[in-house]
């Protein structure tokens, strides 16, 4: 079986997709073998909530782009703090990418198609709720690790999240 040399791993910012970041430096394959961390950012349902009257009718393009700023600032900090924690204990090369705007699950597909990522290392669960604060915005992920794992063409490696002993 040949060593995977490009892996990606999309992480939602949950310490609960960790493991797969840890698995994938596991097998990762020889010297010039990368790691690429990944984030997507999903376009948000609209409208959007509102207090008066259940729903806004319309917002602004500008505050829209500011949000999407502040989102894909933070996450590029989640995952650079990353990269630099697991580059140094580790010694695997390292790059991150964050997606904006789309279906979660279909940017990830077709990030792994246009860079020819040789396998997809996936928490197989979100617990994105836990991560609302550490990366400061709501993400709503659904089974985003089974429509991965059914539409990409690469192999998919689904990651259990580890369980405490009870």
């Amino acid at each position: 079986m040949a060593a995977f040399h490009k892996i990606l791993v999309p992480h939602d910012g949950s310490k609960s997709s960790d493991p797969a970041l840890e698995y994938a430096v596991k097998i990762v394959g020889g010297k010039d073998s990368e790691i690429i961390l990944m984030h997507v950012i999903p376009s948000f349902p609209a409208p959007f909530p509102s207090a008066k009257h259940g729903r806004i009718k319309a917002v602004s393009k500008s505050y829209l782009h500011d949000v999407y700023e502040e989102l894909e600032s933070n996450a590029e900090k989640v995952l650079d703090k990353l990269k630099q924690s697991w580059t140094s204990s580790s010694g695997v090369s390292m790059h991150t990418h964050v997606a904006v705007g789309g279906n979660v699950a279909q940017r990830i597909v077709d990030y792994a198609k246009k860079h020819d990522i040789d396998l997809i290392v996936i928490n197989s669960r979100s617990t994105i709720g836990r991560a609302r604060s550490r990366l400061k915005f709501w993400v709503p992920l659904g089974s985003v690790s089974r429509a991965v794992s059914e539409m990409t063409p690469c192999p998919v490696l689904l990651v259990r999240p580890v369980r405490k002993a009870a």
